[in-house]
């Protein structure tokens, strides 16, 4: 669970930085492109001199990974990014988050186990974002429709990414799958977008390079490494309430860096998030006492 966390709080900066990036010649396209390419090249360096045998896969397993990549962290990644070049980082860190009401109705559908604790805390955690979000005092605002649509179709991919990694970790490494997800997801971007025309201007302005690669490398890598471990032990619906914790860094990030006020109404949507969270650790602690209890 703390990986789950510790993933939330490096996504929860990525916003800012993302909008640094776009008042530069650097769009959501270049973006996503340069994030990908280099976040595959350092995991795959890292495990080619680390350890060989974590780059081995099957063939029978190529159009899995080549989904996760080419269709999952693709399209997630650019959807999120794209919607915060249309809208600001709070809306779209929001949109990004019914991804927790998708991993309910996933469940249900699936008639997977489903407890009501669980479902409360899945609204409870989406109470708190959205006094995060528009506890600001203006709830007038009007959402671009684009960026709602976008904001949505990032949250459908989170979920998909869930569910297709959770089926390659049965058998392989979670560096491994993000490895070839970033691999599949940067070939797809090749295809869409000539490197030629994404990597001299970035590579043309040190600031936008040392910003690309912080997000490569903390709020990629590392990030979705963490994520991805936690995705073994932990339920689809556990992972998505504790990913609510991104907006509450995310504002906290806003207000240090972008000099965004705080009100008691959006601290208190900090607050409600933390709940949701501890509740879950401790009906987790609850559930293994009970099952110590029966040996």
């Amino acid at each position: 669970m703390a990986y789950i966390i510790l993933a939330a709080f490096l996504w929860g900066i990525t916003g800012t930085i993302a909008k640094f990036i776009y008042k530069t010649s650097i769009n959501p396209f270049m973006l996503v492109e340069a994030r990908l390419t280099f976040s595959f090249l350092i995991l795959f360096l890292f495990l080619l001199f680390k350890n060989k045998n974590l780059l081995k896969i099957e063939k029978s397993d190529l159009i899995y990974f080549a989904i996760l990549g080419m269709i999952g962290y693709s399209s997630s990644q650019f959807l999120y990014l794209y919607t915060i070049s249309l809208t600001n980082v709070g809306i779209a860190v929001l949109l990004q988050s019914f991804s927790s009401i998708l991993a309910v109705l996933y469940s249900i559908i699936k008639k997977e186990p489903l407890d009501f604790k669980k479902i409360v805390a899945v609204f409870v955690s989406l109470i708190g974002i959205s006094l995060v979000i528009f506890g600001n005092g203006n709830l007038s605002f009007a959402i671009n429709p684009l960026a709602l649509l976008t904001g949505i179709g990032s949250a459908f991919f989170v979920c998909f990414n869930i569910i297709i990694s959770q089926k390659l970790l049965i058998k392989y490494n979670a560096w491994t799958v993000i490895t070839y997800g970033f691999g599949f997801g940067m070939l797809i971007w090749f295809i869409l977008l000539s490197p030629y025309k994404v990597f001299p201007p970035i590579f043309g302005d040190n600031k936008v390079l040392l910003s690309i690669l912080y997000i490569s490398v903390f709020s990629t890598v590392i990030a979705f490494g963490l994520y991805t471990m936690g995705l073994k032990k932990v339920h689809p619906t556990t992972v998505t309430i504790l990913g609510t914790l991104e907006p509450v860094v995310a504002a906290i990030i806003a207000y240090i860096f972008l000099k965004e006020k705080l009100t008691l109404l959006q601290i208190s949507g900090g607050i409600l998030v933390i709940i949701a969270i501890i509740s879950l650790q401790y009906n987790k602690k609850n559930a293994k006492n009970h099952r110590n209890l029966k040996k």
